[in-house]
């Protein structure tokens, strides 16, 4: 419920910080996975404390309205007139990697605004605009889907200028330790991206 829905054991309704907005197009047996993963993990002694935020209750009832209004629990399904590999890169894409959550622009109820998916919008952090993921091919940006793979998995250090900025340099190590298959199959997906 929390990663997915964004819902506490208690069951009120969570302030967006992880992108469950996201995840909710999961496939559930994969959530689970992770937490079996997370629960071979030591645990971590930290304190419990309340969250510093203002007027709580009341916000949590606006994000259960904006939740109502916004929050897009589809899931997610594969395109038979796809490649299962590009299925693979469109699932990666849009539910555990989040893409959208930043290369998507929202609408008046902050929620992302589909019909402009992955055509980039204002950073999330305030400064500057976040790039469109649309077209990377057609712009010159990326050869193929194999130049696009190949920028995720070594970046920076093979002489893929710039796509370390604005926070994706954490988000393209992490993809780095992804299986070449699947490094590949987002590469696949993005390429399709017009």
């Amino acid at each position: 419920n929390a990663v997915m829905r964004g819902i506490s054991p208690e069951g009120e309704h969570l302030v967006p910080a992880l992108p469950y907005t996201s995840y909710a197009h999961m496939k559930p047996e994969d959530v689970l996975d992770i937490r079996a993963y997370l629960a071979t993990l030591p645990a971590v002694k930290s304190p419990e404390r309340e969250a510093e935020i203002p007027a709580a209750p009341l916000l949590r009832r606006g994000i259960g309205l904006w939740k109502w209004v916004g929050l897009d629990t589809t899931p997610w399904k594969p395109d038979p007139a796809q490649p299962d590999s590009w299925n693979r890169g469109s699932y990666l894409v849009n539910g555990p990697g989040h893409c959208q959550e930043c290369h998507t622009p929202r609408n008046a109820f902050m929620a992302l605004d589909e019909s402009k998916a992955f055509a980039g919008g204002p950073h999330p952090e305030g400064k500057g605009r976040v790039p469109s993921l649309r077209g990377l091919i057609e712009r010159g940006r990326y050869t193929d889907a194999a130049d696009i793979a190949s920028a995720l998995q070594y970046g920076e250090t093979m002489g893929y200028e710039k796509i370390a900025s604005g926070g994706m340099g954490q988000v393209q190590r992490n993809i780095s330790m992804l299986p070449e298959d699947d490094i590949k199959a987002i590469g696949e997906y993005l390429a399709s991206l017009k």
